[in-house]
């Protein structure tokens, strides 16, 4: 679980996930309406951009946790489409969405067979220019893993290994005056190679495992990375990102102890690189 902002590295916007329905006398005539996210300022305000937009229609603006695509989330605003087409408009992030890592952000108008388009953004400052590199590297990612597809049709195949055996790392009893929970924070990403972990409210003296899974996985039964011990109740981490992630937009990452019932946290991180990691306080 997080307890605040966790993607405190990622400088771009989510730029995927782009879906609308469309009445069908529209669609017979126009193409697929969608949305971008172009601007976050982090748990203040997103700017969408809208493309091929039905003209004359007031949308609603939904904004709900990651998996909802906005569905039956919290009203932020609404605005109308006028002529159509492109547009830009900004609304604020609502206080129960803040410091959220990933939100999910909807457009539909009231229609009984509503239009709608939906997409999601990382909760991260970051301005249109950062999209823009966003886009570029993701298509570096895709040349790269087309390029390793070619080289090596067999790695697909293969199955990723443990760095570290759990049975090699000792379960220790739990201090009774621990309260918990525990909480991850992603402090820097060097993509496709390495996360500093940026964790806090451990137990200290307990054994953890690392973890990295797709995103969706929350990080059970990833990839071992590493091993540490708490040593203090904060510490900084920094783990490789195994093989079979590399290239993922975003990818989980997961610490926990070695009980039956396990201590555990996780978080998420978009792979793209960051600026170094400030380790002056944790």
């Amino acid at each position: 679980m997080l307890k605040k902002q966790s993607i405190r590295v990622t400088v771009i916007a989510a730029l995927i996930g782009l879906f609308m329905f469309i009445p069908s006398a529209f669609a017979q005539t126009e193409t697929i309406p969608t949305i971008h996210v172009t601007e976050v300022v982090m748990d203040t305000s997103v700017t969408i951009s809208t493309q091929n937009y039905p003209a004359n229609q007031t949308f609603t603006v939904t904004m709900g946790g990651i998996g909802t695509q906005g569905i039956d989330g919290i009203e932020v605003g609404t605005f109308d489409s006028g002529d159509g087409g492109n547009l830009t408009v900004t609304f604020d992030i609502p206080d129960e969405l803040v410091g959220q890592v990933l939100i999910a952000i909807r457009a539909e108008t009231a229609h009984a067979q509503p239009y709608f388009s939906y997409n999601w953004f990382v909760n991260q400052t970051q301005m249109a220019d950062d999209a823009d590199d966003a886009d570029d590297d993701a298509d570096d990612t895709d040349d790269d893993a087309d390029d390793a597809d070619d080289a090596d049709d067999t790695g697909d195949d293969a199955e990723p290994e443990d760095a570290v055996d759990p049975d090699d790392v000792t379960a220790i009893p739990v201090p009774a005056d621990w309260e918990g929970p525990a909480v991850i924070d992603i402090c820097s990403v060097e993509r496709d190679s390495s996360v500093t972990l940026d964790l806090s409210n451990l137990p200290v003296g307990q054994n953890f495992v690392v973890r990295m899974g797709d995103q969706a996985s929350l990080g059970e039964d990833g990839t071992i990375v590493d091993s540490f011990e708490a040593t203090a109740d904060s510490q900084f981490v920094t783990v490789s990102i195994p093989a079979d992630v590399q290239g993922d937009t975003v990818i989980s990452v997961r610490i926990e102890t070695t009980h039956a019932f396990p201590i555990y946290a996780y978080g998420y991180f978009y792979n793209l690189t960051t600026g170094a990691c400030d380790m002056g306080e944790s």
